[in-house]
């Protein structure tokens, strides 16, 4: 090591823009190997964003607790709106005490389908277009758009509640809902009092299952966020179900990622080496004398290997050091998943594969320059 620091030396005095050419060629391929992991991290989340196996998210009240409207709403106001946007119906149904028209007790169930655009909960069009195909619709119109957002006292009903539940009904103009009189709009054939969401009650409890349904299959990045932004809003209350999501490509992504860092490496150490033998030809008459003081090959191979990483190693990592405040300055904000891609084990593989090169690479190489310098030289003792 002590020849090894000596050469090391010599060649930062010597050749002054070799060396400097070399740590910029190390320093760069630092960089190049992290960005294309991230990058390359990138482009796959994107490919399998949409991997979901599933439509839609049913979280349900865990036992014990209770979810009112208000604590709902409160909840979705925290899921940002690109998911907000993906959703296309969203399902809750509030149960409310009926007496039926024999006198007994019941409940029925007040019961919401919309989504949230922009800020403001409209009617789910998806509904209403499946309501029209399927001619659920039967009579009368949907809740409209101003409705939904003011929350105004309008129902649909299901005629045949009438059969049964005459006494909550005024005619066919009103019904009778938790003691506030609803103007009917439409009917259909569900068996559901269908109301805009912020028509009822703040403080009324929802039953426990809740249908959260997306115009395409539910990325992951959408289902961890629902997760946590319950977990704060609403700790403990909502429960979701496993999602599976599709990793088929996960193993083959990662073998083509570590081949790439292997082919950077490679090249990186190839340009490296050229020049490092560049400097070994000027040095054909120490590496003589080496060999006539009795330096081994073998000794001769170690020490320019050690010369090699003490120029190579520390100024890889500090390629690596250099680039993470990048990342969380520049890069994050200009590719969306590659922050993702980035953790101190990954960081820890990649350098352990430009070493791995490293040793490789020079390892077949400088055993085959150190023999043609020798022999040049006319020196070629054992």
């Amino acid at each position: 090591m002590k020849y090894a620091l000596k050469n090391l030396i010599a060649l930062i005095k010597s050749e002054k823009f070799i060396f400097s050419v070399m740590l910029i060629s190390i320093f760069v391929s630092a960089w190049v190997m992290v960005f294309s992991y991230g990058l390359y991290h990138n482009y796959s989340a994107k490919l399998t964003e949409e991997s979901g196996k599933s439509r839609y998210v049913d979280p349900m009240v865990a036992d014990g607790m209770t979810l009112t409207r208000g604590d709902f709403v409160r909840f979705l106001s925290e899921v940002s709106p690109q998911t907000l946007d993906a959703i296309s119906n969203i399902v809750v149904m509030c149960p409310f005490p009926v007496v039926d028209d024999f006198g007994n007790d019941g409940r029925l169930d007040m019961v919401s389908r919309f989504v949230i655009r922009n800020g403001a909960i409209t009617p789910s069009t998806y509904i209403i277009e499946l309501w029209n195909e399927k001619h659920i619709l039967l009579s009368g119109r949907y809740i409209s758009n101003e409705e939904e957002a003011n929350g105004e006292r309008v129902v649909m009903i299901d005629k045949t509640l009438l059969n049964s539940y005459g006494t909550l009904f005024k005619g066919e103009e009103a019904a009778v809902i938790n003691g506030e009189e609803f103007k009917i709009i439409g009917t259909h054939n569900t068996s559901e009092f269908i109301v805009p969401l912020l028509s009822i009650p703040e403080d009324m409890t929802l039953r426990e299952n809740i249908y959260i349904d997306f115009e395409k299959p539910v990325t992951r990045r959408q289902y961890i966020e629902l997760v946590n932004t319950a977990e704060r809003i609403l700790p403990g209350v909502l429960v979701f179900s496993e999602q599976e999501f599709t990793d088929e490509q996960s193993v083959l992504i990662y073998k083509n990622m570590i081949a790439v860092a292997v082919l950077i490496a490679a090249l990186t150490i190839i340009n490296f080496a050229v020049l490092y033998c560049f400097i070994l030809k000027k040095r054909t008459r120490t590496l003589a004398i080496m060999r006539i003081c009795g330096c081994t090959k073998g000794k001769a191979r170690r020490i320019c290997l050690g010369e090699c990483c003490m120029i190579c190693i520390p100024t890889f990592l500090l390629g690596m050091l250099t680039y993470i405040p990048l990342l969380h300055g520049v890069l994050g904000n200009m590719f969306e998943y590659i922050e993702e891609a980035y953790s101190p084990a990954v960081y820890a593989l990649l350098f352990a594969v430009f070493v791995g090169v490293l040793l490789i690479v020079m390892g077949i190489l400088l055993p085959r320059q150190i023999r043609r310098d020798v022999k040049e030289s006319g020196y070629d003792a054992v």
